[in-house]
């Protein structure tokens, strides 16, 4: 599973690089030039964005794995309540966090990543209202094992679904930058004999 979701510190270096080697580069070929503006605006504008929402996403689902926990633990009804209430005040974020996506995302492939997302969401939702309204009617011992035999499975596939689309983002990104050093690479190469006439003169 995808475990790590962020990927900016690696990107850095690579942006460094970029703007390094563009720096350097006295002419540039106009259509060469917006192919790497377009690539590093994927990156940085939509796909890295992206990835940090989706980052966002899988805590927020954590925090509600963690309080559907606590509400099994607790017996006191203040504390039980509490965490009903930060429960929704998260899947508040979540739905605040979709939106944005829905935004970010353009490609086809990712798309079809951000309605399994959304599928995969729903039925963990479900599981955990009837495992809250198991508990609001004092069956504890059949909530708990609700939590284990089907909460619990039906979270991890959402999680995956969380993964699977912040990895396609993220493969996304890299091949962008690696396009995008490869198209500054071929410049360089391209405006050589330029620079090399230069120093003549």
């Amino acid at each position: 599973m995808f475990k790590n979701l962020k990927i900016s510190t690696r990107l850095i270096g690579a942006f460094t690089l970029l703007v390094a080697m563009l720096l350097v580069i006295g002419a540039l070929s106009v259509a060469r030039t917006v192919s790497v503006k377009t690539d590093l605006v994927d990156i940085t504008e939509r796909r890295m964005s992206a990835i940090a929402e989706l980052e966002l996403v899988r805590e927020e689902g954590n925090f509600q794995a963690r309080a559907i926990r606590n509400i099994a633990l607790f017996t006191d009804p203040a504390k039980v309540a509490q965490e009903k209430q930060a429960i929704a005040e998260s899947r508040s974020k979540v739905n605040g966090m979709s939106i944005k996506l829905d935004t970010l995302i353009t490609s086809v492939k990712g798309r079809e990543l951000s309605v399994k997302l959304q599928e995969g969401r729903k039925p963990f939702r479900e599981a955990v209202d009837k495992f809250i309204a198991m508990i609001d009617a004092g069956e504890r011992e059949p909530a708990i094992a609700y939590l284990f035999d089907t909460v619990r499975p039906v979270q991890l596939t959402y999680f995956k679904t969380i993964d699977d689309a912040a990895l396609f983002q993220t493969e996304g990104a890299q091949e962008a930058s690696q396009r995008a050093q490869d198209t500054v690479k071929n410049l360089i190469t391209m405006n050589r004999p330029g620079f090399r006439g230069g120093r003549l003169v």
